[in-house]
């Protein structure tokens, strides 16, 4: 039989589906939370893949800035330096070097680590991860940076450290060139020295003047017969026109000037003289090797000039010596087709000239000096 519902069960369904209703509410609500915490998870990941992506770019650049200024005194935060030299826009003396990738912004300090000349320095972030063997420098010209990159994108930032070393690209710190030299009329080079594997001529008054400021005497780890002079002189493998004796050493002198020491000397003791560089810089791959950095130098300062062979006049409007240079300028003259009439003509300017900083880079051709 069927019954009606008492009087207080009554409306009992709908107090059902407002409870369902809340706790529905209450469980979409919940749902609704993690869901937009997970959407700012992602979005703060993807802020800090951006900003570690901006520091790791500014490690590259520090790298890229290494390559072209690698002068401790510029990053080692003393005020004067003593060779006169300012702190760089990237030392981490001062605010350090800002550099937008993309829209998003990196800051980046480059510091110089000193040698660790005891042991607990080699743990001090000041100091270099390497301990000193011996003297106060490590040998191959060898100098220790830290990097530190802070990459930014939004309220994210990400910090990468790094620290790399630089040491001597065995580039000759002079004139050298795997052919000829020649200087004409009243033209002085002055302060530093001249080596060819081939001839070097000097007419009509030419001369090389001064000290060598690099070499001095030439001895070093790469040559160990001494000079008896640190003036500035001639090395030569072929013949010195005008040689000065004593000064100047070539394949007729003795001691004789070698290309490398395991050659043949003179009879007498000392037998023999070389180059006060390494001897792998003259060719080889490793000398490929520096010249393609020295081509990449030469072309971000504007001053590489390839030549399909002949004549390059030096210093005309055509193929000029930065005005603004450097000691880190590079010149580089690319000879693309071989032939030995290929050559350089450098005309050197009066006293009352600028003086020309920087390297030339020679390759494939000759090179003669002369004056205006």
């Amino acid at each position: 039989m069927l019954k009606r519902f008492i009087r207080d069960e009554s409306g009992v369904a709908l107090g059902l589906a407002i409870i369902m209703v809340v706790l529905i509410g209450v469980m979409g609500a919940g749902l609704l939370v993690f869901v937009n915490t997970d959407l700012q998870n992602v979005v703060e990941v993807n802020g800090g893949q951006k900003a570690l992506n901006a520091a790791d770019a500014g490690i590259q650049a520090a790298k890229r800035q290494l390559l072209s200024d690698a002068s401790k005194s510029r990053y080692d935060s003393k005020s004067p330096n003593p060779d006169g030299k300012t702190d760089s826009a990237w030392s981490s003396a001062g605010a350090g070097k800002d550099i937008t990738f993309n829209g998003d912004t990196v800051n980046v300090k480059v510091q110089y680590l000193a040698p660790s000349a005891i042991t607990s320095q080699v743990k001090d972030p000041s100091y270099a991860p390497e301990l000193l063997t011996s003297g106060t420098n490590y040998t191959d010209g060898k100098n220790y940076f830290k990097v530190v990159s802070t990459g930014t994108f939004g309220e994210a930032k990400r910090k990468v450290e790094a620290i790399y070393y630089t040491n001597d690209l065995g580039v000759p710190k002079g004139y050298f060139t795997p052919n000829n030299i020649t200087i004409n009329g009243g033209a002085s080079v002055d302060g530093v020295s001249l080596f060819a594997l081939g001839n070097v001529t000097l007419n009509g008054g030419a001369s090389v003047t001064g000290t060598d400021q690099i070499y001095g005497n030439w001895r070093n780890s790469w040559n160990p017969t001494p000079r008896s002079t640190s003036d500035a002189g001639i090395g030569s493998v072929g013949t010195i026109s005008g040689r000065v004796a004593g000064r100047d050493y070539d394949s007729t002198t003795c001691p004789k000037f070698v290309q490398e020491l395991s050659l043949p000397g003179c009879a007498s003791s000392p037998q023999k003289i070389t180059f006060p560089f390494d001897p792998a810089s003259q060719t080889g791959q490793a000398d490929q090797e520096r010249l393609n950095f020295l081509r990449e130098e030469a072309k971000a300062s504007g001053a590489y000039y390839p030549s399909g062979g002949g004549t390059v006049n030096l210093g005309s409007a055509a193929f000029p010596w930065p005005t603004n240079a450097t000691d880190r300028t590079v010149v580089f003259v690319d000879f693309t087709s071989g032939g030995g009439t290929n050559r350089v003509d450098w005309e050197v300017g009066s006293e009352s000239d600028p003086p020309v900083k920087g390297t030339l880079v020679v390759k494939g051709g000759n090179l003669r000096i002369t004056q205006h």
